[in-house]
């Protein structure tokens, strides 16, 4: 369990105000979720917006929010604790990484308490998924 990470996330969020039909649209934003034994769990990372109404900077028009935190933030995260350290491998596991300021990004620190206990020695893409293949025989797991 202490080398499992499971994340759960939406690639986007809904809006704030309803549209004719009394239902939301999609927007920007959305959550994650991460659970696991090495996960330091209990806390919020991000923030919550002070303020939801139109006059919002965040808020581009009928409840769509800018979000403040890149959707690759949590995914960062999970790759510094798996090991990955490679800047190529980075890059094909996360290639819109470079378009965020590294401040707006969660650090292994920040999500995790120790290190995964296998070493990273491969990445792999093809079309759009990639793949991390751990050095040790993974039979004890």
């Amino acid at each position: 369990w202490d080398n499992v990470a499971i994340m759960v996330s939406s690639d986007f969020g809904r809006t704030l105000t309803a549209n004719s039909k009394k239902g939301s649209d999609h927007a920007w934003s959305g959550n994650s979720f991460i659970m696991g034994g090495s996960v330091a769990g209990g806390k919020i990372l991000g923030e919550y917006p002070s303020n939801l109404t139109d006059n919002s900077p965040l808020n581009v028009g009928r409840g769509r929010l800018i979000p403040a935190m890149p959707f690759e933030a949590p995914w960062n995260a999970a790759i510094e604790w798996l090991g990955v350290t490679s800047a190529e491998n980075i890059n094909t596991i996360l290639p819109n990484l470079k378009s965020f300021p590294s401040e707006t990004l969660l650090q292994k620190d920040d999500v995790f308490v120790g290190d995964v206990q296998s070493n990273q020695v491969n990445c792999q893409s093809s079309d759009k998924i990639a793949s991390c293949i751990p050095k040790n025989d993974l039979s004890d797991i």
